[in-house]
């Protein structure tokens, strides 16, 4: 291992994931502080930010498999991932290792201890998975056949892509031929395999794939065939135990003996079991975590609890506009989910808003418009205004001649300035081409 490589990879990860944390903080500051909407929907993107965040850390760490997967280098995988991840939450990553360099019975019990904990499904294939790899290398047949069972059991109780469920079913269809002195079949499978998302496919996949060719080349009696095989292995020279199986198959293929299918039972390790006991700095961590969580919902709470929207009381109350609102006139229903509210400014401006109904007399801003008074009343204008999403375009009018108001239309009287007005509401659309916006049609 070169250490001066596994500090400098610990190092970037860890840089990386830090940078991560920042850029999420700083946009949550900057989201809440200055971006000019509804608190409700500044909590949205605060936590859409935070979701991003936990992802891109995910991601920038999953980096690290490049040394097992692409480097086919797990010695130094094992101390990257020990140098990054706490202490007690490496289980998956010391069994993988485990198995690649050929430790068949520590890789086993290590999945069988973690399987006697409560997993989540998808973690459970996982490690199900491996433990099938790991049982057919071991020679453990019955094992791998009862193991590649259960995932497709699993499998089919999951909801997710057919192409992901099928490339798990093919391996496990190879396995069962091979077991099966199913050589043709098995030679099928491998190939199927080979097509499975090639441009994805990693160093590790494709040296497994020549091993699978290569073993059942040479156990159908094709010696030199499955040399071929075997040397391509040993020219990428991985660090992985199918070297050394390599070496020994061709070995035997130029000394003209018969190198036998390896078998180990793993029954008295999955026996012995026990499930690993808690690792207290990880109960710590996921305290602080549960802690944190509670103490973000309690702010997102009370920060909701002030925001328009949230308030019980009238429209005054929860209206946000660019412009202070110095009087409400009243609310107008459009349907159950929307009403139409018409407020004055201190700045002889009457302005219309889109406020979305939470019951209750709770209304939450969309969209306001605001103009000065007298413009409602030139002749011939017709203003609209939408609301973010799926609420009708509603044309509407504000004028001081009753007699103008269309028949039938949806009149709110008001006084503004010791002046008598009359809102109405002309027409709504339920489909148009453009939203959040408001305007005036000529």
């Amino acid at each position: 291992m070169d250490e001066k490589r596994i500090l400098s990879k610990i190092k970037e990860i860890k840089n990386k994931c830090r940078l991560v944390n920042i850029i999420a903080i700083t946009s949550a500051f900057a989201v809440y502080l200055f971006v000019p909407t509804n608190i409700a929907y500044k909590l949205i993107v605060i936590l859409a930010v935070i979701i991003l965040a936990v992802y891109l850390k995910t991601k920038v760490s999953l980096v690290a498999t490049d040394i097992l997967y692409n480097d086919c280098d797990p010695q130094t995988y094992y101390a990257v991932c020990h140098g990054i991840y706490l202490e007690g939450t490496t289980a998956f990553f010391d069994a993988q290792v485990a198995y690649f360099i050929g430790d068949f019975k520590s890789a086993a019990g290590i999945i069988f201890s973690q399987l006697k904990l409560k997993q989540r499904k998808t973690v459970k294939i996982q490690y199900l998975d491996l433990l099938a790899n790991v049982a057919f290398f071991s020679g453990d047949f019955e094992l791998c056949l009862s193991t590649c069972e259960e995932v497709k059991e699993l499998l089919q109780e999951l909801r997710g892509r057919a192409s992901v469920k099928e490339s798990y079913y093919v391996k496990y269809d190879f396995f069962q031929n091979f077991i099966n002195c199913d050589y043709v079949g098995a030679l099928k499978n491998v190939e199927q395999r080979k097509g499975v998302a090639v441009k994805k496919q990693r160093n590790s996949y494709k040296l497994t794939m020549h091993y699978y060719t290569a073993i059942t080349l040479y156990y159908s009696n094709k010696p030199q065939e499955a040399k071929a095989e075997f040397e391509k292995i040993i020219s990428a020279a991985p660090k992985f135990f199918i070297l050394d199986k390599a070496n020994a198959y061709i070995k035997a293929i130029d000394e003209d003996s018969f190198l036998p299918v390896d078998s180990v039972s793993l029954n008295e390790i999955r026996e012995n079991a026990i499930a690993p006991p808690q690792n207290p700095i990880i109960k710590q961590e996921r305290n602080k975590r549960i802690i944190m969580g509670i103490i973000l919902i309690v702010i997102g709470i009370v920060l909701l609890s002030k925001s328009p929207g949230a308030q019980n009381g009238t429209a005054y109350d929860v209206i946000s506009v660019d412009k202070e609102v110095s009087e409400v006139f009243g609310t107008v229903p459009i349907d159950d989910d929307y009403s139409l509210c018409i407020f004055a400014t201190p700045y002889d401006e009457i302005g219309v808003a889109y406020l979305k109904n939470h019951g209750e007399d709770r209304y939450s801003y969309y969209l306001s418009r605001s103009t000065m008074h007298y413009s409602f009343l030139k002749p011939d204008n017709v203003y609209y205004i939408d609301a973010i999403g799926k609420a009708p375009r509603v044309y509407y009018d504000i004028t001081d001649d009753k007699t103008e108001i269309p028949e039938g239309s949806n009149v709110t009287e008001f006084t503004f300035n010791d002046d008598t007005y009359y809102f109405y509401i002309i027409k709504t659309e339920t489909e148009y081409h453009f939203f959040n916006a408001s305007g005036v049609d000529y």
